[in-house]
């Protein structure tokens, strides 16, 4: 899956998303690039998905996440990207 990662600004933001995506549960392998603002991820969607990803990542800060590259178009994660890209609060 790819993400877009706003506000990364240096090498240490690179390893600090690179080492906060490593530790979710059910993540595989994880490359960030400063240059382009994103991350590729490899994990298992048994075990975590995009809203693991985005939630994680907010709480470390000056991280916000874009996900729309990469869901399955229908499933319950991009619907869910889509509500909360667009402000919505979801109650799950």
């Amino acid at each position: 899956m790819e993400l877009t990662v706003d506000g990364m600004t240096c090498q240490g933001c690179v390893r600090s998303v690179t080492r906060v995506l490593n530790a979710i549960p059910g993540v595989e392998a994880v490359a960030v690039s400063l240059e382009r603002g994103e991350a590729q991820v490899q994990y298992d969607p048994s075990r975590t998905g995009a809203l693991a990803f985005r939630e994680t990542l907010r709480g470390h800060g000056q991280f916000t996440l874009v996900i729309l590259r990469g869901l399955p178009l229908g499933s319950a994660d991009f619907f869910r990207d889509v509500l909360l890209a667009r402000g919505h609060v979801l109650n799950l």
